[in-house]
């Protein structure tokens, strides 16, 4: 099987995790990947685990499967408690992707601000795979961090700073209502999908 790494990245609350455990899990069924050949990594942990802040940063690797998945948190600067959360400049997560010899897929989450912040507002907890589960999600320091940040501008400076490394990049478009994709070129530059269309003008 070839080897692939499919990085999700989005602000907190943008639909990651749900994204990855059901449409894009389901999909890889649907190619024959089994579940079994899959790993799905947190950027907080990597960064913790090869001491990429730190002065003598271990290189990076992805794991061993032949699918790995990154669930990447686009406010990762909130967390490190950086004043600065606006930049990606210096996330160095980010600086080590772009140093592999690796052509990654690149899907980007995505959900209009009111709907993020509706979710952050709602959450009580971190995931399972982060945090025990009676520690409680920092829901003030989120909403901070998020109020500081122009949210389509980060995921499209995201997005541009991996387009040379990205074999495709998509995006996850969620509100209230549902799901929808929507091609990079659409978001780069704002047109009106159909698609698009009918997710905002419905429930969310």
């Amino acid at each position: 099987m070839t080897r692939r790494e499919i990085i999700v990245a989005g602000v907190s609350c943008s639909g990651k995790s749900t994204f990855i455990s059901g449409p894009l899990m389901a999909s890889l069924a649907d190619e024959g990947v089994s579940a079994n050949s899959v790993e799905t990594h947190f950027a907080g942990k990597l960064i913790k685990a090869f001491g990429l802040r730190g002065d003598q940063p271990r290189p990076l690797c992805l794991g061993a499967k032949p699918v790995r998945i990154l669930h990447y948190n686009l406010l990762l600067p909130a967390v490190a408690d950086q004043e600065d959360c606006t930049s990606l400049e210096h996330e160095p997560l980010l600086r080590a992707l772009l140093a592999r010899d690796t052509q990654y897929e690149l899907l980007l989450c995505y959900a209009p601000d009111r709907v993020i912040r509706d979710r952050m507002t709602a959450r009580d907890a971190m995931e399972p795979e982060l945090a025990p589960s009676d520690v409680a999600y920092p829901v003030d320091r989120y909403l901070s961090c998020f109020e500081r940040v122009d949210q389509r501008q980060l995921v499209l400076a995201f997005g541009r700073a991996l387009e040379a490394k990205a074999r495709q990049i998509s995006v996850v478009f969620s509100n209230h209502a549902g799901t929808t994709d929507i091609t990079w070129d659409d978001f780069t530059n704002a047109r009106p999908t159909p698609a698009l269309e009918a997710a905002l003008t419905g429930s969310g």
